[in-house]
């Protein structure tokens, strides 16, 4: 995700502009592979009828722990506040370098959304000399190490605002690693070798780059080329005519340099109505879009009414930035289903996935002809 999204990759570094690139790319992908690392605990194994048999290899001689109300989540970070928040040291084996991610895997263990304490948590002894538990905390993060790389050191104390941006991203890697269809249950894999060809084979096939793209996740914004009059030309005309910026506020508000440069930045327009308000705003965005600072657009209304008005303009604007792949637009207010637009647009899209299923090759990556509002980014999936 970090390499297909550059801008994504671009935030996250300047939210934590102190921290080595290459320290950060490692730490994001050791949060989001070591987020369920407290699926060890002996009472999330116990959740199924052959958790210990199949992942200990052996029986519980003792009565089986129960798994039901277990927050594995936590159970990830009390492992990692054991190993490296108190006064021991790390365990015999552990890459020390594991401590400067406990900020970062605070936050990734809140994947379902609880975020723990960090003085709350106390630490596991089980988790230093169970006798079958304690053994492989070590031996996973090796693993881990083993296939994503060591962690590398970072400097103390990351800003809220990138924990912020960690937390969300490892969610969302949470959902798309759990979707069976993409990465099926291995059950063979049960070893190094096994886990290397495991992954070889993903890599190659692009399984986790085609998931991120066919959810609209990864931008291909391919937005008109040409001067200020030529761009708002071919954003808005109407087929047959060529549209420019009205003389006066509109002209000027759409020169702005807007969007150059990484960060935010904010633009305030202030007209009475049918000015050209809106034109405006996704023009200064297709800036954003063309600089690779912003890789989508979210359009906040007061009302439903306002945003069911704008729906038909916004998605006209899309289909002619879209590019060469397909465009997640989704309208996101819980009465979304009784717009005739809007479930038009869905429609539409049930009957691109139908085609491509009956296609030879589904992983052909010609684009339909509509814009395409793909169900992850309907209400489960939102925060």
């Amino acid at each position: 995700w970090l390499r297909e999204d550059p801008h994504l990759f671009r935030r996250f570094c300047a939210l934590w502009p102190d921290a080595d690139p290459e320290a950060v790319r490692r730490a994001l992908v050791l949060t989001a592979a070591a987020h369920d690392v407290g699926k060890l605990y002996p009472a999330f194994q116990a959740k199924s009828p052959q958790g210990w048999a199949y992942g200990y290899g052996t029986t519980w001689s003792d009565p089986v722990p129960n798994g039901a109300s277990f927050d594995h989540g936590a159970g990830t970070y009390r492992i990692f506040r054991t190993l490296f928040g108190g006064r021991y040291g790390a365990a015999s084996g552990v890459d020390r370098n594991w401590k400067t991610l406990l900020p970062l895997l605070r936050v990734g263990a809140g994947h379902h959304g609880t975020l723990y304490p960090e003085n709350d948590t106390l630490p596991d002894p089980s988790v230093r000399t169970h006798p079958l538990f304690a053994p492989l905390v070590p031996v996973l993060l090796a693993e881990l190490v083993h296939h994503f790389g060591p962690p590398l050191p970072l400097p103390p104390e990351p800003p809220h605002a990138f924990l912020l941006l960690t937390a969300g991203f490892v969610s969302v890697a949470d959902w798309f690693g759990s979707n069976a269809d993409a990465f099926p249950l291995s059950p063979d894999v049960t070893d190094r070798a096994g886990a290397e060809a495991y992954l070889a084979r993903h890599r190659e096939a692009r399984t986790a780059e085609t998931a991120l793209r066919e959810a609209g996740l990864i931008a291909g914004f391919r937005p008109p080329e040409g001067t200020v009059e030529e761009l708002f030309a071919a954003l808005f005309s109407p087929d047959g005519e060529q549209w420019r910026p009205r003389p006066g506020f509109q002209a000027a508000a759409c020169a702005i340099p807007f969007g150059r440069n990484e960060g935010p930045e904010i633009a305030v327009v202030e007209a009475p109505m049918g000015l050209g308000k809106t034109e405006i705003a996704l023009f200064l965005a297709t800036q954003a879009l063309r600089h690779g600072t912003a890789a989508g657009l979210y359009a906040a209304l007061p009302t439903q009414a306002t945003a069911n008005a704008l729906f038909a303009r916004v998605e006209r604007y899309a289909g002619r930035i879209r590019g060469e792949t397909d465009l997640a637009l989704a309208l996101a207010h819980g009465a979304k289903h009784y717009f005739r637009d809007y479930r038009a647009l869905r429609e539409r899209t049930r009957r691109t996935v139908f085609d491509r299923a009956r296609r030879a090759d589904p992983r052909d990556p010609t684009p339909p002809s509509e814009v395409v509002a793909p169900s992850w980014v309907q209400p489960s999936k939102r925060a």
